[in-house]
């Protein structure tokens, strides 16, 4: 695998945000498990998943392959999952740790899991588009 350059451009603006979102997400849950909060999830969970999402998005921002873009569509697919149970179970999505200390309902859960999805989407399809066709 190969570094790429960090060029600025409207074609790379779905790669940056996608991997601006995954890290935000990840710092943010490092962050609030400093503070006295309660969350709903195990603190060692929450740990694991933004140690996981910091990671992505580096690779995102990092390197050309196609898992870490995978990767990070993966971890929205995921989030929407875990919020959907966790509203079929009756629990509290704001105090689930999930955002670290913001406190979003499942609508904010899901907007996020959203945008992650199609972003990884439109990075994947840029690619294509840019190697003439399907790749790995």
């Amino acid at each position: 695998m190969r570094l790429v350059s960090l060029e600025w451009g409207a074609s790379r603006l779905p790669r940056y945000s996608l991997a601006i979102v995954l890290f935000a997400t990840g710092v943010a849950k490092l962050t609030a498990l400093h503070g006295s909060g309660k969350f709903l999830l195990p603190v060692e969970l929450l740990v694991g998943v933004a140690a996981v999402e910091i990671v992505v998005a580096a690779a995102i921002l990092l390197m050309q392959g196609r898992w870490a873009v995978w990767a990070g569509i993966a971890l929205g697919l995921g989030f929407q999952m875990s919020t959907l149970y966790m509203v079929a179970r009756g629990m509290d999505v704001r105090r689930c740790g999930c955002l670290g200390a913001v406190q979003g309902d499942a609508m904010v859960h899901s907007a996020i899991a959203f945008a992650v999805v199609v972003l990884g989407l439109l990075v994947d399809g840029d690619r294509d588009r840019s190697s003439g066709g399907l790749s790995t």
